[in-house]
């Protein structure tokens, strides 16, 4: 049976396990196959386990601080790669020698990389590469150069970069590359969110494929409830957004991502209502006025298509990005970035998102997003990899 490795260098939350689990489950029942690696397995055990799916640990090697990227806004993908230290060659080095004793271990036929350049590198040469993700993490990679995002900002010299990565594949004996954009094109590259998300549209040749999941129609009826909100607890910014959900005195529900015990019951007795497991977002978002969270892809999209106003509280440059695409609507509200607000601020944007002008904004947006489908993402990528999987004469 062919094999085949799905696996992740960087992010957080599900957004990566949530893309990955649909393609390896949908494969699996092909006959291949497969192993995850992710970098927070046990995290992502509540989703995997109802396929019948589990994950290995994703190689992973300690960032180091960086403060000589303090203040610096992100203009493209290089910049995002020198979030997670890809310029320096040791430390890079120490990612894709892990990734080689893995690959070695599992000799896979098809590697399907979702932010993994790391993984992508070691793999390059010994089995073909898909790489699927956002707009942000499939920069478009026709060309030789890589687009920016921002022209108000300096990006970092995508020839320091490359030169890396070419000081990585010295080191191992392997052929350099031409560009970075070599490596991303890989055997095949799949942008897997809406087409309004993505931030590189304007440039991109070919337009996003879409949702690899069927979204959520939009919500019927009128909400039930003034919020839900969907946070991480490890969130600078967290404890201060509950206080403001506290001082807007609208009834709602809180899940809070990776909060113990302790912390949950500490929030009911100052008065949330706050859920010990993961909502099914159709139902809780459908059922709320404003759904306040970061701005993660998976999250973002499902509620655009319910048709309910978003209230953003961005952790990355990725989650401000798809806010902006969502504001540019109409249909949300951002707080500053970095947890930098007091109660009252969330309070009174929670108010401005509950306005009938968004909600009219919201629900334009959800007739939009449904009049582009249905999306057939899953089907498409799976083809493309059975097809490259498929023995050669």
């Amino acid at each position: 049976m062919p094999r085949v490795l799905l696996g992740q260098d960087g992010g957080d939350g599900f957004g990566h396990a949530a893309r990955l689990a649909p393609i390896a489950d949908a494969l699996r029942r092909q006959g291949c196959t497969v192993r995850l690696a992710l970098r927070a397995p046990e995290a992502a055990r509540p989703l995997l386990e109802p396929l019948g799916l589990a994950a290995v640990q994703a190689p992973m090697v300690r960032v180091p601080a960086r403060p000589d990227l303090a203040g610096h806004r992100t203009a493209g993908y290089v910049d995002l790669l020198a979030i997670y230290s890809f310029d320096r060659p040791g430390h890079l080095l120490g990612l894709v020698r892990a990734w080689d004793r893995l690959l070695e271990a599992f000799a896979p036929d098809l590697v399907i990389a979702d932010f993994a350049p790391g993984l992508a590198l070691a793999a390059r040469g010994t089995a073909p590469v898909v790489h699927v993700g956002s707009g942000y993490t499939v920069p478009p990679a026709a060309g030789e150069r890589l687009p920016l995002l921002r022209h108000d900002s300096d990006g970092l010299p995508e020839e320091a970069m490359l030169a890396g990565f070419n000081d990585v594949q010295r080191r191992r004996g392997r052929p350099p590359l031409a560009s970075l954009a070599e490596l991303l094109r890989g055997s095949a590259a799949f942008v897997t969110c809406l087409p309004l998300l993505d931030p590189y549209a304007a440039v991109r040749a070919e337009p996003a494929l879409g949702p690899l999941r069927p979204l959520p129609a939009p919500a019927e009826g009128p909400p039930e409830t003034g919020y839900f909100a969907y946070l991480a607890a490890d969130y600078r910014g967290t404890a201060t957004a509950l206080e403001g959900l506290l001082a807007s005195g609208r009834p709602g529900s809180v899940y809070l991502r990776n909060a113990d015990a302790g912390t949950r019951d500490e929030w009911r007795r100052r008065g949330l209502t706050v859920h010990d497991a993961p909502q099914p977002l159709p139902v809780a978002a459908g059922q709320a006025a404003v759904v306040v969270h970061h701005g993660g892809i998976n999250t973002t999209e499902a509620v655009l298509a319910l048709g309910r106003p978003q209230l953003f509280l961005p952790r990355h440059a990725e989650q401000v990005l798809t806010s902006e695409a969502v504001m540019r609507r109409e249909a949300g509200v951002r707080m500053r970035t970095g947890g930098r607000f007091l109660p009252r601020h969330l309070a009174a944007a929670l108010a401005d998102a509950a306005l009938p002008s968004t909600a009219l904004a919201a629900r334009a947006l959800a007739r939009q997003a449904a009049a582009a489908g249905p999306h057939h993402g899953l089907e498409r990528v799976v083809a493309t990899c059975l097809e490259l999987l498929r023995p050669r004469p």
